[in-house]
C-alpha cells in the first residue's frame, strides 16, 4: 500500500494500523496526518519501508505525545589526516550533540569513523543517563538516494537508517539538501521510535 496513493484517510488509517499503531485515529485526524505526509514528500520525503517514521509521525500528532527527547544543537568537524597518496587519506570525525531530556540539558563529544557515526555516538552518550537502553541500539543500514539529480550538488537526499536491537528491526527516514541533516532527521526517528515503543513493548 503506497503511503502516497492511499486513496482517502481510511487507506491510511489502515496503514498505520499494520505499522502498529496502538491508537484510534479519527478520519479529521487521518486527514491532517495526510497533508503532513504529502508536505514532507513534496520536501524528498518516502515512507515506503520506512514504516517507523510513518509511526512517530502519527503519533506527534496526538496532544499527549511527549517526546523522549530533543535535539537542542550539533556541530560536526572532520578532519583529514597525513596520507601517502591522495587515495589514502584518514578522515577524523568529531561531533559534539547537545540534547534535552526531562528538561535537562546534556551535551557530550564523540568521535567516529564519519560524521554520521560521530552524531550517533554524541547523542547516545547524552542519552543514556536517562536512557540506558539506547546502547542495544545498532545501526545495520545506511543508504542515501538524491531526489533530483539535475540540481547537481543543491540537490536534496533522502536517507533511510535500518535498526535493530538485537530482536527486532526498524527502518526511519530522513530529507534536507544537507546529507548531515538527513542523517540526523533520520537517526532521531530511529531512537524516538525505540525509545517510545520500548516505554509500552518492544518495537515491531
Amino acid at each position: 500500500m503506497v503511503v502516497s496513493e492511499l486513496g482517502g484517510s481510511s487507506g491510511l488509517i489502515e496503514k498505520l494500523k499494520q505499522v502498529g499503531f496502538e491508537f484510534e485515529v479519527s478520519r479529521d485526524a487521518a486527514r491532517e496526518i495526510q497533508r503532513e505526509i504529502n508536505n514532507l514528500e513534496a520536501m524528498g520525503y518516502s515512507f515506503e519501508g520506512a514504516d517507523a517514521s510513518l509511526y512517530l509521525l502519527a503519533r506527534r500528532h496526538r496532544s499527549d505525545y511527549v517526546a523522549p527527547f530533543e535535539l537542542d544543537s550539533y556541530r560536526t568537524v572532520e578532519r583529514a589526516l597525513s596520507a601517502t597518496s591522495r587515495h589514502n587519506r584518514e578522515i577524523e570525525s568529531e561531533a559534539i550533540a547537545k540534547v534535552i531530556v526531562n528538561g535537562e540539558a546534556l551535551q557530550e563529544v564523540a568521535e567516529g569513523n564519519g560524521p554520521v557515526s560521530a552524531l550517533d555516538a554524541a547523542v547516545r552518550k547524552a542519552l543514556v543517563k536517562f536512557h540506558p537502553s539506547v546502547t542495544a541500539i545498532r545501526l545495520i543500514d545506511f543508504k542515501v538516494r538524491i531526489i533530483d539529480s539535475a540540481a547537481g550538488a543543491n540537490a536534496a537526499v533522502r536517507v533511510l537508517i535500518e535498526s535493530t536491537d538485537g530482536h527486532h528491526v526498524w527502518t526511519t527516514v530522513g530529507a534536507s539538501t544537507d546529507i548531515i541533516e538527513a542523517s540526523w532527521l533520520a537517526l532521531s526517528d530511529s531512537l524516538e521510535y525505540f525509545l517510545v515503543k520500548r516505554a509500552g513493548s518492544a518495537p515491531g
